[in-house]
C-alpha cells in the first residue's frame, strides 16, 4: 500500500470517527421517553440486573449487505429487512439505536471503539450490538498438540475482524462504565461451511406456529455465504480454500474458546463451523429473534431474556428448513442458534423507550 493511499484511508477513518461522535451526541441530546411497566413482584431483586437507570442503553446495528467486487463474497440479499426488524425491536425494548450500513472492517472497529468511549454507559442499563455480515472460521497453531479456532466477521472490503475483539472492546477493562451491566451481542454470519443435515424425530405435540416459514421458491432461502443463485460451486470451493487444510491438524486437538467476559451474552445464528441461512426477506435467526423479543411477555418483563432466547433457538430449529430441491446439497438443511452466556443475573425488560439514529 503506497503512502498516498495510506493517508487517504487515515483521513477517511478520521472523518468517519467524527461522524460517529456527532451521531452519538445527537442520541444523547435526544429526549429519552419513558414508559415504565410494573416489574414482576415474584422476582428477587438480587437475582436480576438493575434496569432503573435514566437510559436503557445503546443498541448498535451494523448491516453489511453490499460487498461489491470482493472475491467470493456476494451481496447479502435480505439483510436490510433484518436490520429493519432489529431497529424496531431494539426501540420497542427501550434502546437508543445507532444503525450503520456497509462498513469496512476498519470502520467497524472505529465505530465500536468510539461507542465504547463516547456513549453515556454510566447512566445506562446495558449495551447491545448486532452485526449482520459474512463470516467464517480461522485456525491458528497454538502448540505442537493443539490448534485454536476463531470466528471472524467480514467488512465490505473483504478484511476481517475476530468476534472476540468485538466483545473485548466492551469488557470491564476497556469499557469500565459498563462494569456490572449486561452486554448483549447477536451475530448473523457463517461460522464455517458445514451444512446441518438435521435429524428425523417424532414430534408428539403440534409444531410452533410461525408466519415466516420458507416459501417454495428459488429465492425462499439462501445460505450466507454463499448466496445461491448469485454464486456457483466454483466460488464456494474457492472460498473453502481459505481454510487451513484439515490434514494439517490431523493429529492435533482443536480448542474453541468462547470469547466471553463477565456480564456478557453472545448469540450466534449457527454452531461453530456451520453455515448460517438467510432468504430474500431476512435470516432465520434474526427473524425469530425479533419475533420473540417483541412479544409482550418479553417487553413487559414477564419472562427473562435467556428463557426468551431458548424460544428463539427452538423456533429456528423446529420451524425452518431450506427448500431448494433443485440443488440437493443445499436442500432440506437445518440451523440451530447457539447461546453463550456469562450473565450472573436475569434480565427483565419492563420499560419501553428509545430513540434511533442512522449513519
Amino acid at each position: 500500500m503506497n503512502q498516498v493511499r495510506k493517508e487517504r484511508i487515515a483521513k477517511d477513518l478520521e472523518a468517519f470517527q467524527k461522524a460517529v461522535e456527532v451521531k452519538l451526541q445527537e442520541i444523547l441530546n435526544a429526549p429519552c421517553d419513558l414508559n415504565i411497566a410494573p416489574a414482576p413482584g415474584s422476582i428477587n431483586e438480587e437475582d436480576r440486573y438493575t434496569f432503573t437507570h435514566p437510559r436503557r442503553g445503546l443498541a448498535v446495528i451494523i448491516n453489511n449487505e453490499k460487498f461489491g467486487y470482493v472475491k467470493n463474497l456476494g451481496d447479502r440479499n435480505g439483510s436490510s429487512a433484518d436490520a429493519h426488524y432489529l431497529f424496531n425491536m431494539f426501540k420497542l425494548l427501550g434502546f437508543q439505536v445507532l444503525h450503520a450500513t456497509n462498513l469496512t472492517a476498519q470502520k467497524m472497529l472505529v465505530l465500536l471503539k468510539t461507542v465504547a468511549k463516547n456513549f453515556d454507559h454510566q447512566n445506562s442499563d446495558c449495551f447491545a450490538c448486532s452485526i449482520l455480515s459474512h463470516g467464517d472460521q480461522i485456525f491458528s497453531k497454538k502448540d505442537v498438540d493443539t490448534c485454536q479456532r476463531k470466528d471472524i466477521l467480514y467488512g465490505v472490503d473483504g478484511e476481517t475482524l475476530p468476534t472476540e475483539l468485538i466483545t473485548e472492546i466492551f469488557d470491564d477493562q476497556h469499557c469500565q462504565a459498563l462494569i456490572g451491566k449486561p452486554r448483549l451481542f447477536f451475530f448473523q454470519a457463517c461460522r464455517g461451511d458445514t451444512l446441518d443435515e438435521g435429524v428425523d424425530i417424532t414430534v408428539l405435540h403440534p409444531r410452533l406456529s410461525d408466519t415466516r416459514k420458507l416459501e417454495s421458491t428459488e429465492e425462499s432461502s439462501s445460505v450466507d455465504p454463499p448466496d445461491f443463485g448469485t454464486k456457483n460451486e466454483d466460488d464456494m470451493e474457492a472460498r473453502a480454500e481459505r481454510h487451513v487444510p484439515s490434514e494439517f491438524y490431523l493429529n492435533q486437538v482443536v480448542i474453541d474458546p468462547a470469547p466471553l467476559y463477565k456480564d456478557c451474552l453472545v448469540m450466534y445464528a449457527t454452531p461453530p463451523g456451520y453455515y448460517a441461512w438467510r432468504r430474500g426477506t431476512g435470516a432465520w435467526f434474526i427473524q425469530s429473534l425479533c419475533d420473540v423479543l417483541t412479544s409482550d411477555p418479553v417487553r413487559f418483563g414477564k419472562i427473562d431474556l435467556q428463557k426468551a432466547l431458548v424460544h428463539v433457538s427452538r423456533n429456528v430449529a423446529y420451524n425452518y428448513e431450506s427448500n431448494m430441491p433443485e440443488n440437493k446439497k443445499f436442500h432440506a438443511k437445518k440451523e440451530s442458534p447457539v447461546l453463550y452466556s456469562m450473565l450472573v443475573k436475569d434480565i427483565y425488560f419492563n420499560v419501553t423507550r428509545g430513540e434511533a439514529m442512522n449513519i
